[in-house]
């Protein structure tokens, strides 16, 4: 029986590295916007008075602190949520791990608890983003210290 692309990429490179490494590497390569084939995707649609170029997107907690926009955006994504997004700088959860593999599931547990550069950072960043379709939602928290 042969394998999945997904079951041969798992094996060889995902496992190995770990889901921390592994995140941080692929965020990497969209900040270097390494150049990543695919069939682009048409299929707009309008939702709450937004024009989405189509129907594939990345939620939030993939790209926590908008350094990969232009590189999700190069990919053909239709939106992109960035954050969680915090009033300051969090550097989130001191528990290891902080993220394992569910491979019977194939997912991922995490529990980074909002690490964030914060407020002010990520809007900076958003700010210079040059975006084209690309449609950017924000998920927004307060300070895990403000709720004390």
């Amino acid at each position: 029986m042969s394998k999945s692309l997904y079951e041969t990429l798992d094996a060889l490179v995902l496992r190995p590295l770990g889901p921390v490494l592994g995140h941080r590497l692929a965020l990497l390569g969209l900040q270097l916007r390494l150049p990543f084939h695919g069939a682009a995707v048409s299929d707009p649609f309008r939702w709450r008075g937004l024009e989405f170029p189509n129907r594939a997107g990345v939620a939030a907690g993939f790209d926590k602190n908008a350094i990969a926009l232009a590189g999700i955006q190069a990919l053909g994504a239709g939106f992109v949520e960035v954050g969680t997004i915090l009033t300051h700088p969090w550097a989130g959860s001191p528990l290891r791990p902080r993220m394992s593999r569910l491979h019977a599931e194939r997912g991922i547990w995490n529990r980074l608890a909002f690490p964030s550069d914060g407020l002010d950072a990520v809007a900076r960043r958003l700010a210079h983003f040059r975006r084209n379709k690309l449609v950017v939602g924000c998920n927004i928290a307060p300070h895990p210290l403000t709720l004390r």
